[in-house]
């Protein structure tokens, strides 16, 4: 038997993600189950966390393991790598920004399970996609978060401070994010 966990952020970033959920009740919900559970195929329950990777969440890779680590050490974590909406795909970075993040996944992301392709994909599978590219222009994130952003009452800039900082150079000067 599996359960997985869809946790693609921490905090008020999970929550902007995955509207109407309150992570707090997430973590104390994962810890109650959890201890039913195990992290290995052994276990009557195998327990994992599903990440959804964005160009929204990626960049905080870093923080987001070591919160797991902290946590839920040995927890797998698998990432499902969004094509669609184009928009979210980490594809559509710029280089610029695709190379931070590259530096980030490679130096600062530290994990307390073995990572293998088996049981979830590897640091050099994710940085392998974030090498390709899609013909889509970066200005699409922008609009798509915009609308977002008037349709739900929340602000991007405010929720991803440090990422908004390293994207808001591309932001087209007609997009009010």
């Amino acid at each position: 038997m599996f359960l997985n966990f869809s946790i693609d952020d921490i905090g008020k970033r999970f929550e902007y993600q995955r509207s109407g959920a309150k992570w707090d009740e997430v973590v104390a919900n994962m810890k109650r189950y959890i201890k039913h559970g195990g992290y290995t195929f052994d276990h009557t329950i195998e327990c994992k966390i599903c990440c959804s990777v964005t160009n929204m969440n990626i960049y905080y890779f870093p923080q987001y393991f070591e919160f797991m680590n902290k946590e839920f050490p040995g927890l797998p974590v698998f990432w499902n790598l969004i094509y669609e909406p184009w928009q979210f795909s980490i594809e559509l970075l710029p280089n610029p920004v695709k190379e931070i993040i590259r530096n980030q996944l490679q130096n600062f992301v530290k994990t307390t399970y073995k990572i293998e392709e088996g049981r979830t994909k590897t640091i050099e599978n994710l940085i392998t996609f974030l090498n390709n590219t899609i013909e889509k222009d970066f200005s699409g994130f922008f609009t798509k978060i915009e609308a977002h952003d008037k349709f739900r009452q929340e602000s991007f800039k405010d929720t991803f401070p440090e990422f908004w900082e390293v994207i808001s150079a591309y932001k087209p000067a007609e997009v009010e994010v």
